[in-house]
This record gives C-alpha cells, sequence and structure tokens, in this order.
C-alpha cells in the first residue's frame, strides 16, 4: 500500500524502509564520532589504567617536583665551580706585603678558566736608571743599574760604570736581601750577601724606585729606577735567608 499526500508525489514503501535504516547507521557513526571526540578531548578523564592516564600521572609528579623546587629570585645561587674567590686572596701588585707572602705559589695548572686563576705580579720584578758617582775618586760620571728584586726577598744586580774617558766598566754582580721597613711597606732596605747596607729605596709607585740618601738627608737631585716590562733574571732566584744581618 503506499500513502499518498496532497500536493507531493507518493513515496515508494521500499524508500521508506530504507530512510530509517540509513538514520539508524548515520546515528551509529555519529555516536562513534561523538565518542572519540570525548576519548581525546582534553578536559575528559581516561580510564585509569590507560596509557593517556599514566602518562598525565607522570607529568603531574614532575610539575609538582618543580613546584617544590622554585625559590624567589633572591635566594637563587649561581654555581661557578670554584672560580669565585674571596678579595682577600687577590695580590694586585708588588707593592703590597702579598707579594712575598705568597712566594713559591704553585702556578695555575694548564687549562685551569681565567677567573680561576688568582691574580698576582710576576715573581720577579727588574728596574734599570743611572745614578751619580758622588765621590770623584770613584772616576767615573754614572753608575748605570740593573736591580731585580725577587718574591722571595732577595735580590740580584749588576752595575756597569760610565767612566770619565768614556768607557764603560765590566759589569760588577751584586746579590743579596731585601726587607720592607716596619712602619711604612713602601719602604725597602738592601743588604748584599755580606751584610753591607746597599742603601734604603722607596717604591713610589708599582713602576718606581727612588733612590734614597743617606741617613734621609735631602737631597737637591731625584734618582729613580724604573721598572721594566720584561725581567731579567741574571741566573734566577737566589736561595732566601743567605745575608747576615
Amino acid at each position: 500500500m503506499t500513502e499518498q499526500y496532497y500536493g507531493a508525489e507518493a513515496m515508494p514503501a521500499s524508500l521508506c524502509r530504507f530512510i530509517p535504516a540509513a538514520r539508524h547507521v548515520a546515528g551509529l557513526a555519529l555516536l562513534a564520532v561523538l565518542a572519540g571526540c570525548q576519548h581525546y578531548a582534553p578536559n575528559s578523564a581516561p580510564d585509569r589504567d590507560s596509557t593517556e592516564a599514566q602518562t598525565r600521572a607522570e607529568m603531574q609528579r614532575l610539575q609538582e617536583r618543580s613546584a617544590n623546587r622554585t625559590m624567589a629570585p633572591s635566594q637563587i645561587r649561581i654555581a661557578t665551580g670554584g672560580i669565585t674567590q674571596p678579595d682577600g686572596a687577590l695580590c694586585r701588585d708588588w707593592l703590597d706585603a702579598c707579594w712575598e707572602r705568597g712566594a713559591g705559589v704553585a702556578p695555575a695548572a694548564a687549562g685551569t678558566p681565567g677567573l680561576a686563576r688568582l691574580p698576582r705580579p710576576d715573581g720577579a720584578q727588574t728596574f734599570r736608571g743611572v745614578l751619580p758617582c758622588d765621590d770623584v775618586a770613584m772616576g767615573c760620571r754614572g753608575q748605570r743599574v740593573t736591580l731585580t728584586l725577587f718574591e722571595n726577598e732577595t735580590f740580584r744586580g749588576h752595575v756597569v760604570y760610565l767612566n770619565n774617558d768614556g768607557s764603560e766598566s765590566q759589569p760588577a754582580a751584586l746579590q743579596g736581601c731585601w726587607a720592607r721597613d716596619a712602619g711604612e711597606g713602601r719602604r725597602l732596605q738592601l743588604t748584599l750577601g755580606n751584610g753591607a747596607s746597599l742603601g734604603h729605596y722607596l717604591a713610589e709607585s708599582v713602576n718606581t724606585l727612588v733612590v734614597l740618601p743617606p741617613d734621609d738627608r735631602p737631597g737637591n737631585l731625584r734618582v729613580t729606577l724604573t721598572r721594566q716590562p720584561d725581567a731579567e733574571l741574571m741566573g734566577g732566584m737566589p736561595p732566601a735567608g743567605r745575608c747576615r744581618t
């Protein structure tokens, strides 16, 4: 039997039977799609034993662990691996008594980062200058002096006399000890190995030694020795403690 509708053509019964079946299939497909959307929705709760549930639980544990380790910016400390050194460990120039106190300190090992190397002045400081010949009996117009101070409180030096006839003498070697004045750390006393005094010097700056007059008598002539960029070792650093005082 075919149903009749006014204003419309008759619909075959077979088509009517097909439509409910098609709707049923389409409904199942839609449910499957919705089920899939629900499974992957970010706010849905996955099965307890599923891989997704285990992954979410592990991520939650990592986030909680990270949150517990969070520190205020003022509490953050950057590891330096021993590079940072206290200011008291620095010895910036030879004018300070830390220079001789640190004598014999082993140099930084090869490959040590630059920031990890404690700044220390070189273990030898060389000064040069021309001193006047104060005594006429010396028969010279000047003395060209080279003096090297070593960090173990010893020194080496040599003197070349500039003769009145224009010639020069052979270098005369000097060796002895130096010490800082107890009351003035920049005032140095030099003593030869036999105990004779070689005078007093004032370290006016890291580059200048002023030769002081005997007994600190004021003089009209300012005599200085100037530090050289490269040390002249003259046989190397002598053993310490060889001066008789």
